[in-house]
């Protein structure tokens, strides 16, 4: 018990540290924007120069692309097989939180409820549900609650038994911990123009139109 909570922990103070760190380049970079730096940049230092406006250009190619990015806000529950293939294939910038569902599992249902909350905090990520019996397909009990992560209609990543670790008194913050530590957010951002990914792994789309 006492190892998990450590390891609650410490994921959570490393995500307050990237959140720290992305926050001090972005007020950094603010500042060179504006004229505002506490220190006078040489003007031989063209390598500094360099840097900071490949970054600051960067930067705003990303702000500009993600511009019109979804946004979602609510949790979408047992959504049928054709709305999941829909959502998988929504936009190549969303990542997509899949609650695979046994409803008559206290851990599912105890899931849902997170889920629902946490959709609200964070309307950039779309969250959805889908029962097992919706899938056609077979998990085991002692695995759920099972999350599928997905971008770009490929899974980035899995995790099983969900709740086994989340602590009551702060399951809200460990789950939301939980997910921004999973591959969905280490990798980084896929280009745009890659081409459409095939069909998604628990049932095709032929199965979900024979439905």
């Amino acid at each position: 018990r006492g190892q998990l909570a450590q390891y609650r922990w410490f994921k959570r103070m490393e995500y307050q540290e990237k959140l720290a760190e992305k926050a001090e380049r972005e007020a950094a970079m603010l500042r060179v924007a504006v004229g505002t730096t506490p220190q006078t940049v040489e003007s031989d230092d063209d390598e500094d120069d360099d840097f900071l406006r490949a970054y600051r250009e960067r930067r705003l190619r990303e702000l500009k692309r993600d511009a019109d990015k979804p946004s979602f806000g609510a949790f979408r529950r047992e959504v049928s097989k054709e709305d999941y293939l829909s959502a998988l294939d929504l936009d190549p910038r969303v990542v997509v939180v899949v609650h695979i569902s046994e409803p008559r599992l206290p851990p599912c249902r105890r899931l849902e409820g997170l889920l629902d909350v946490l959709a609200r905090r964070r309307p950039d990520i779309l969250f959805i549900s889908i029962t097992v019996d919706e899938t056609g397909q077979d998990f085991d009990p002692d695995v759920m609650p099972v999350l599928a992560l997905y971008q770009d209609g490929h899974v980035v990543d899995t995790l099983f038994r969900v709740t086994a670790n989340l602590d009551v008194a702060t399951e809200h913050d460990d789950l939301e911990c939980l997910i921004d530590s999973s591959a969905a957010f280490q990798a980084p951002p896929q280009p745009l123009d890659v081409p459409p990914a095939g069909s998604p792994p628990f049932f095709s789309p032929s199965a979900a139109d024979g439905a």
